[in-house]
């Protein structure tokens, strides 16, 4: 029985691939043939419990162990599931599984056996990058211990943060007001991301209605910025990250400026998000 948690090798990341160049000895290449062949023969098919086709062989292994929170139990007969190619598995006695992926960009989602307590299903999503085509062995994608918790509501940090490389911008050179209109805009934007950071909605929720050239400067920078996200969120969340943030400017002869702590008193907030790990 391959066990994940205890097994001798050398430390790596959550995550980090497992090159065939790893595999040094000859017991390892043993067990690594007998772990990819033999078990991903016995336990992986699609949703249907078809084998895999011809076209669809798999190029990459995803292997991980599922734990209780605090004390590292392993979680036996959580249901693993590769989405798009809806392929499933499940978790042997010592919480570990292998499962067949193809590299292509999509997520995981693990469903324990045990219900969370008003009796639904509790599900959670982990994350998977495009990973580049394998041209040799098999390679190994170690996701680690995984905490699964069925009678605990899922929380995460569900709020997109920008890396310290895109700061919001403190001068922007767009049209100012027209003649009449004032010269500070207060304006609150939310936006959301899908599961990989990517913006997939922006809109101003609040304040002032901004000038047309500064809400697109705004906007525009929202797009570009390459959002940091949780890789684990809840299942099937429409928007798995979302935030509100208060964009203040003032027009200063030929650029809106930033305005950092702007007296926002008696102006709607929005709500705070309780960080949660892990």
């Amino acid at each position: 029985m391959f066990h994940a948690r205890t097994a001798t090798r050398s430390y790596r990341p959550p995550g980090a691939p497992v090159t065939p160049a790893a595999r040094t000895t000859p017991a390892a290449l043993a067990i690594a043939a007998a772990l990819t062949v033999g078990f991903l023969a016995f336990s992986v098919g699609t949703a249907d419990g078809t084998p895999l086709g011809e076209n669809e062989v798999p190029r990459l292994t995803i292997a991980g162990t599922t734990v209780t929170p605090h004390d590292n139990k392993p979680v036996p007969r959580v249901r693993i599931t590769v989405v798009p190619e809806s392929t499933v598995t499940f978790t042997d006695v010592d919480g570990d599984f292998l499962v067949a992926w193809s590299g292509r960009e999509g997520w995981i989602t693990l469903i324990p056996e045990e219900r969370a307590r008003d009796g639904s299903e509790w599900c959670k999503s982990i994350v998977l990058r495009e990973h580049p085509p394998v041209v040799q062995d098999v390679i190994t994608l170690d996701l680690g211990l995984i905490t699964v918790m069925p009678r605990a509501q899922i929380g995460y940090t569900q709020v997109p943060t920008a890396p310290p490389s895109h700061p919001r911008p403190g001068l922007l050179r767009v049209q100012g007001p027209e003649p009449g209109e004032p010269d500070t805009c207060r304006m609150q934007v939310s936006y959301a991301t899908d599961l990989w950071g990517r913006i997939t909605r922006v809109e101003v929720s609040g304040g002032d209605q901004p000038p047309l050239g500064l809400k697109d400067a705004i906007f525009s920078w929202i797009r570009s910025v390459p959002w940091t996200v949780a890789a684990e969120t809840p299942c099937n969340s429409p928007e798995p990250f979302k935030a509100r943030e208060w964009m203040n400017y003032a027009w200063a002869d030929s650029a809106w400026v930033q305005i950092p702590g702007l007296d926002l008193q008696g102006r709607p907030r929005p709500r705070s998000s309780v960080p949660q790990g892990r």
